[in-house]
């Protein structure tokens, strides 16, 4: 049950990361049908599936991020083909915009990431040492 509770987890934030994506870089589209929108949170909860990789501890952090990032790179290729399939990706201009703007959208939303994670991790290390002082206090009374 504990593996089912997680992989909802982790599609329902990637969902949650890919609507602020959308709300930062979709609005000006016109594709808003509700195939779009059914099938971008598809995707993004996709994504958010991916981040199981970061639990993979052999491989590395930056192998991690690599493989996160291309096939979170491949899901959004799949999502503009599932909706337009002569969706011109491949031609020399679209590709080089559409690559750069992956990226940087990419690289923005990691470091969110990054800083949250490490945030949270300072709060949890910083409890901790409060707790063992509390008990250091008690145990010494």
């Amino acid at each position: 049950m504990k593996y089912i509770y997680s992989f909802i987890g982790r599609f329902l934030m990637g969902m949650m990361v890919g609507s602020l994506v959308y709300m930062i870089t979709g609005v000006y589209t016109d594709a808003l049908t509700l195939k779009f929108k059914v099938l971008y949170l598809g995707a993004s909860g996709l994504v958010g599936l991916l981040s199981y990789i970061f639990e993979i501890e052999r491989i590395g952090i930056v192998w991690e991020w690599l493989i996160h990032g291309t096939l979170t790179f491949l899901i959004v290729i799949g999502l503009n083909f599932s909706l337009d399939s002569h969706f011109p990706l491949f031609e020399y201009p679209l590709i080089i915009t559409f690559t750069a703007e992956f990226i940087v959208i990419y690289v923005v939303i990691c470091t969110i990431s990054a800083m949250m994670f490490h945030r949270s991790s300072k709060e949890i290390n910083e409890d901790i040492k409060k707790r063992k002082a509390n008990m250091k206090n008690k145990s010494s009374h």
